[in-house]
């Protein structure tokens, strides 16, 4: 308790990924898995997402 927490970090988005970042909210759980949710604009339509290996 009290103890103060930062992370930090980057992603990319596809050229035709139309989102905000209003709204925009990430949340920890208690095992450590972050949870991070950016809205779509109105309009938009979906965006395929490809998962790159390391």
């Amino acid at each position: 308790p009290g103890h103060g927490v930062s992370l930090s970090g980057r992603v990319d988005l596809p050229r035709d990924a139309d989102v905000t970042p209003e709204g925009a909210n990430a949340t920890l759980t208690r095992n450590g898995t972050l949870h991070v949710e950016i809205p779509k604009r109105g309009g938009s339509s979906d965006v395929d997402v490809v998962e790159e290996s390391d």
